[in-house]
């Protein structure tokens, strides 16, 4: 029991998917093949860090639910990064899925119909890479825009995702 408690600790004291990947393979090397259920804790792991990044505190699989509780208060900052605006993208693309609920003072991500961890990496993942879009092109925006002032040239959002090459960024297409 306590080298398993010590195997625990460590897997919890992880926080690089290179370290995962070593863990892995020690566990191989220690005990052979590595039984599904280890593949699923080692897999919720990323899912973990995933989660973290994008603001739950905690997160909860209930009855086919996948409920995401945010870590930040109402007021704070947190609702102004990019991150935040991520998951308003994300739940503008799949409305009929997925909620975003108030109770009291706690705000909460509800995700419908889920049956596998594999779900949820995919919409966090899905969450992280339209974060790094969204803030790849405004940091584009920002950098034209400079350049613009200093050339006086006019410049349009359309014409930044045009210079990115992004046929469609849908919060570009009305502004000007």
């Amino acid at each position: 029991i306590e080298e398993r408690l010590k195997l625990y600790q460590r897997l919890g004291a992880i926080d690089s998917t290179e370290e995962l990947d070593i863990f892995k393979l020690e566990l191989e090397d220690r005990f052979g093949p590595v039984p599904q259920p280890v593949e699923a804790l080692l897999y919720s792991v990323r899912v973990k860090w995933l989660a973290k990044h994008i603001g739950f505190s905690k997160l909860i699989i209930k009855g086919g639910k996948l409920i995401g509780h945010f870590a930040a208060e109402n007021n704070s900052a947190y609702y102004q990064l990019p991150i935040f605006s991520a998951i308003l993208n994300y739940l503008q693309r799949n409305p009929r899925k997925i909620q975003v609920k108030q109770k009291g003072e706690k705000l909460t991500f509800v995700v419908q119909d889920i049956i596998a961890l594999e779900q949820i990496h995919s919409i966090l993942e899905d969450i992280t890479a339209t974060e790094k879009t969204t803030s790849t092109i405004r940091k584009a925006a920002a950098s034209a825009a400079t350049a613009a002032e200093l050339f006086s040239l006019p410049l349009s959002c359309s014409a930044v995702c045009r210079s990115l090459k992004l046929a469609s960024v849908s919060f570009c297409e009305n502004s000007t």
